[in-house]
This record gives C-alpha cells, sequence and structure tokens, in this order.
C-alpha cells in the first residue's frame, strides 16, 4: 500500500502573484511569487537554489483599505524545496524566518 505523504504546511496559504527580487538581483525581479502564508513562500524562477540554503529576498505585496497602495516586505529564510516545472523553470518553497517592511 502506498504511504500517503503528510502535510507540510503550518498556516494558510493564500494566492499571491507578485514580483520576487532575489538579494542577488540588480534590478529586475527574478521570480514570481504563486502563494505565501505566514510563515512561507513560493515562488517560480530560474534560478536552482539549494535546499536548505540561506536565503533573501524582497517582494512588493499590495494592501487594501490604507493609504499606501502596496509596500515592500524583505525577507530572509531557508529553501526547504525546489521542483523542476519545466526545463529551466524551478518552483522553490521558502521557510520564512524574519521579515523588514521597507517604506
Amino acid at each position: 500500500m502506498p504511504e500517503i505523504e503528510s502535510e507540510r504546511r503550518t498556516a494558510p496559504r493564500f494566492a499571491l502573484s507578485v514580483p520576487v527580487w532575489l538579494e542577488s538581483s540588480a534590478g529586475e525581479p527574478e521570480a514570481l511569487a504563486r502563494d505565501m502564508s505566514a510563515d512561507g513562500m513560493f515562488f517560480y524562477t530560474h534560478s536552482k537554489l539549494a535546499v536548505g540554503g540561506d536565503i533573501a529576498f524582497t517582494t512588493q505585496l499590495p494592501l487594501e483599505h490604507v493609504a499606501l497602495r502596496e509596500v515592500q516586505v524583505h525577507y530572509r529564510g531557508k529553501v526547504v524545496r525546489v521542483e523542476e516545472v519545466t526545463a529551466g523553470l524551478f518552483g522553490v518553497a521558502v521557510r520564512t524566518e524574519s521579515h523588514e517592511f521597507l517604506f
């Protein structure tokens, strides 16, 4: 009988398509977020990242019902999963460990 994989998420995820700038990025976004939660994010990128590696990235989150239209947030965390979606395109799951709002 096949073993059922246990759920790895610790918080609900919300669909969110926003640009992601990896710390090594110099200008253009290097990734596109698919979803996020209180303690993680999943994004698509052409960069093959190492599972277990540290990562730092910035994203621009939309805000509703406040004076600001959007806010940039800088995250630090660990890459917990990488899957090749198509040739040269990777899905990356990150467990975030800290964040800072950039105004």
